[in-house]
């Protein structure tokens, strides 16, 4: 998790990361996932949410989104698009740490893996 107050921080969540790769060797993933990549992404990860939210690099997605808002003569205001960040930050974690899928897969396997099963009792139902 990155957070920009009182100071710029990356916490990252020791037993979810091994939870990931817990999972990752469960599923037979560890030829896209290796050893101590998944520590690594989430790094890389948190680095690009960092780089997003100060300087430029925010107004640069912006403009590659091209999702404008309002023009006014040479003037463009660039919306947000939400989510992009994070699927920008998913696929820097993924090729600089030469991973064999995204980690958004695995992080909707972690997803579905903690979801309460049907019938369970700590489940609601619908």
């Amino acid at each position: 998790r990155y957070t920009s107050r009182p100071v710029p921080t990356v916490e990252l969540f020791t037993d979810t990361l091994a939870l990931a790769d817990e999972l990752i060797d469960l599923l037979g993933w560890r030829h896209w996932y290796p050893a101590g990549s998944v520590r690594a992404a989430a790094i890389a990860h948190e680095a690009v949410h960092e780089q997003l939210h100060h300087g430029p690099r925010k107004k640069d997605l912006k403009r590659a989104l091209d999702h404008v808002v309002l023009r006014a003569g040479r003037h463009t205001l660039y919306g947000h698009v939400a989510g992009a960040d994070e699927i920008a930050a998913h696929a820097h974690a993924r090729t600089v740490c030469g991973l064999g899928r995204s980690p958004l897969l695995l992080t909707a396997a972690l997803a579905t893996a903690a979801e309460p099963q049907h019938g369970s009792p700590h489940g609601r139902e619908k």
